[in-house]
Parts: C-alpha cells; structure tokens; sequence
C-alpha cells in the first residue's frame, strides 16, 4: 500500500489520534512516517499507538520504494516480539 494509504489506516484505529504518547493530526502523522522512510531511510518503524484497549505497538515496514504495510499484533505476546526488535524484554502486567 502506499504512504498515504498505511496512514490513513493505522489513524482511523487509533483512539485519541495518540502516536508514541502525542496527539497527531492526519497530516502530522503521514509527515512523520515519511520523514523516517524517505528522509532517514529507515526499513522499519515500530510506534506505540492507543487503541480503545490499551496501547499497542506497531510496526510500519517498506518492502520496496513507495510500497509500505503494517503489523498490528493480536495478541501480547505477538507483540513482546515487537518488544525484542527494540530491544527490550517487557515484563507482565499484574
């Protein structure tokens, strides 16, 4: 999918408009994933998105210049994976 059409979708679920703990307008979001693909060429980004059931990582990865898609995980634990590739091991919450 393209740029536009991953940012449209990852911000229709969130809740709030919350990305990585600040509130975005559409357009403020689709700048920041472009800045990180186009600018930095970064091949992932993982974000932390609000979702009406908690915060959820998410990771935005480019396949080919201009072709992007999204990982949201289902389950915590799909998303402690998400955890390791940053580097961090996530305890449970009790």
């Amino acid at each position: 999918m393209t740029i536009n059409e991953l940012t449209n979708q990852i911000f229709s679920l969130t809740s709030g408009n919350i990305i990585n703990g600040e509130k975005f307008t559409k357009a403020e979001f689709k700048r920041n994933v472009h800045h990180f693909f186009e600018e930095i060429n970064f091949e992932k980004y993982i974000i932390m998105i609000v979702l009406p059931d908690g915060e959820w990582l998410c990771k935005i990865t480019m396949f080919a210049k201009g072709e992007y898609d999204y990982l949201l995980p289902d389950t915590r634990e799909q998303e402690d994976k998400l955890w390791a590739e940053l580097g961090v091991k996530r305890t449970a919450k009790k």
